[in-house]
């Protein structure tokens, strides 16, 4: 089997894992609605900082964000791979006519 033959076929497989993972990342569940539950600080700092009376600290928590935040690593990840392996393929298509 010729060189060329070969980086082509393998290239075809990197682009067909390109596009799993792409559709994988497309399938990656993330929140419908985004609830956080915030609560203001009212009580003065010890040493207060000019300014800081304009705006008061908050505290939120929401598992939510926090699920949202998974869901965006997860498809950040699936994505560098895609990405990754579509360069390849590419690299792959152009250095087999050279061979």
């Amino acid at each position: 089997m010729r060189a060329a033959t070969v980086l082509q076929a393998a290239s075809s497989l990197a682009a067909i894992g390109s596009a799993a993972l792409w559709w994988w990342s497309a399938r990656v569940k993330t929140p419908d609605a985004i609830k956080i539950d915030a609560m203001a600080i009212t009580t003065a700092p010890l040493d207060p900082v000019p300014g800081s009376e304009i705006a008061s600290p908050v505290l939120s928590n929401s598992d939510d964000l926090r699920t949202l935040a998974d869901a965006l690593r997860q498809q950040s990840k699936l994505n560098r791979w895609a990405a990754g392996l579509t360069g390849l393929a590419v690299a792959l298509q152009l250095a087999a006519p050279y061979l």
